[in-house]
């Protein structure tokens, strides 16, 4: 078993899963796995990305700081994707977890706060965070709050330019409007209504200026 004294653990699950049938739970699992399997950069290590209760799903971000934007990432895919969406809790504190292998056996502060968040999470809302005592500033459980309803308002074309823009901060609008069929013009139209540029400022500061606003 390996400690992490402070680090955020996502619990979801899958929105109208049972209307949606199994074929397309399935698909929307693999959608999470896929992005689990593309945060470590980011986030700083293995995410142990693991499926509970058929439409249910947790993973492990090692680097609190980028949290947020590992959560918009995700948030963004599944909207760009055409199955059931995913709610999103977040709770931060300590992690316990095993060396290797699923977060099954995890323990830790962290788990039991994302597992109230989730509980608290409103009938409209996709994203919430909850923290362990000292773990989350009011401050980043407001942009937690501030940052969901923004990302509600994006279509499925913005989630899908938003998510590659916020998981590959050096990909210039210009090669990502190349690599979808699309002027750059598009692509600036969208990341201005999406507020995208504010939302990568507050980012910015959440992760301690590591990150430029576009």
């Amino acid at each position: 078993m390996s400690s992490i004294e402070r680090a955020a653990i996502f619990t979801g699950d899958l929105v109208n899963s049972r209307a949606a049938g199994a074929e397309a739970v399935d698909a929307a699992m693999d959608v999470l796995r896929d992005v689990a399997a593309l945060l470590p950069p980011l986030t700083g290590g293995d995410t142990r990305f693991t499926r509970f209760r058929g439409d249910g799903w947790q993973m492990l971000v090692r680097d609190p700081r980028m949290a947020l934007r590992a959560a918009l990432i995700v948030l963004a895919r599944m909207r760009a994707h055409s199955g059931p969406p995913t709610r999103l809790a977040v709770g931060f504190g300590a992690v316990t977890a095993p060396g290797r292998g699923d977060l099954g056996s995890g323990s830790g502060s962290a788990f039991v706060a994302a597992g109230e968040a989730l509980e608290r999470l409103g009938r409209r809302a996709l994203m919430r965070a909850e923290g362990a005592p000292g773990a989350l500033p009011p401050g980043e459980a407001a942009a937690f709050l501030l940052a969901d309803i923004v990302a509600r308002g994006w279509t499925a074309a913005q989630s899908q330019i938003a998510a590659r823009l916020l998981a590959e901060p050096s990909l210039t609008q210009e090669a990502l409007a190349g690599e979808l069929g699309v002027t750059p013009q598009n692509v600036q139209k969208q990341v201005a209504a999406m507020e995208l540029a504010e939302v990568e400022a507050a980012l910015a500061l959440l992760e301690g200026g590591r990150l430029d606003a576009r």
